[in-house]
């Protein structure tokens, strides 16, 4: 019928001994696909879970900036790879992890 939906996430452990979460929730209506994003970074010191409100600015701008673009969280690596919907090889990024947080977007040769 059109529509799909999908649940990602990732966690990074970071240099402070945090952690942070990533989820992303997507969904694809006639082929238009949507994403909601949510951060949150983890204290195992007194195990509390809170907003990440700066990664989620990072991420969100990155994607705000870079047009028609999509978010993919790492399986494999640390960094968040962020291809164009339109499957235009030309215009793809990566956000790099840091040990804390997200680097600006940089095109992938």
């Amino acid at each position: 019928d059109g529509y799909r939906q999908a649940l990602h996430s990732a966690l990074w452990t970071r240099a402070d001994g945090h952690k942070l979460l990533v989820v992303i929730s997507e969904k694809t209506v006639d082929g238009d696909l949507q994403q909601e994003i949510v951060c949150y970074d983890y204290n195992p010191a007194d195990r509390i879970l809170t907003p990440d409100l700066i990664v989620y600015k990072q991420l969100t701008t990155a994607l705000a900036n870079a047009g028609n673009h999509y978010l993919i969280l790492p399986r494999d690596d640390k960094d968040v790879k962020m291809p164009a919907k339109s499957y235009d090889g030309n215009s793809n990024f990566v956000i790099k992890w840091n040990g804390q947080g997200f680097t600006k977007p940089v095109p992938v040769k």
